[in-house]
């Protein structure tokens, strides 16, 4: 679904006659909103759901021999979430760590970090390796399309997602939008406006 389909599809949902009018901006910051939440969700249950990896599958990109830079690889600059990182020439799986495991597996003697099985943790904008100095390849998802972005257009889809996925987007930016709505701070204002048209 396109930007512009969202739009109309947004004014249908919210039924404009009994509701709030939003501006083409205003769609877009709850839709990248909407997008931001439904990646995070899709991250979330990835190692869990088949249907996770589906949805995200057109943000997933791929990153071939990066630069080992004494036992640090830069990140793509488009990196969200990394899948997996392999070392380039041997083709061995980098078990990415968090901070506790990552510390006691570096100084563990009985199951030390090698060429054959590299251990990394994500640092920043880096990935540290250990028992490596290859190059490394990455599998990652990638940042999602956001509509504030200066190169978005009415034709492009939302977030970067295909149809059925941009339906649920919309669906989360619509909920979203209602539960603005619903905020006391609008309906003051909104019983202002009311009371000056009197």
């Amino acid at each position: 679904m396109t930007y512009t389909e969202a739009y109309t599809h947004i004014d249908n949902l919210l039924d404009k006659a009994g509701t709030a009018y939003f501006t083409d901006t205003e769609k877009n910051n709850f839709l990248d909103l909407a997008v931001m939440e439904y990646t995070k969700g899709l991250i979330n249950t990835l190692e869990s759901d088949a249907q996770s990896m589906e949805k995200v599958a057109p943000l997933v990109a791929n990153s071939s021999n990066q630069t080992n830079s004494s036992g640090s690889v830069a990140l793509p600059t488009e990196f969200y979430h990394l899948l997996s990182a392999n070392t380039a020439t041997s083709k061995n799986l980098i078990d990415v760590m968090g901070i506790n495991q990552y510390n006691a597996a570096k100084h563990d003697p009985f199951h030390s970090a090698t060429a054959t099985n590299p251990i990394g943790l994500l640092k920043g904008s880096n990935l540290e390796v250990l028992g490596s100095t290859e190059n490394v390849d990455f599998v990652y998802v990638k940042n999602p399309k956001l509509a504030d972005e200066e190169t978005i257009s009415g034709d492009d889809l939302v977030g970067g997602y295909n149809l059925n996925s941009s339906e649920e987007i919309v669906n989360i930016a619509v909920r979203k939008m209602m539960l603005s709505l619903e905020d006391p701070r609008y309906q003051l204002q909104a019983n202002e406006l009311t009371a000056e048209k009197r």
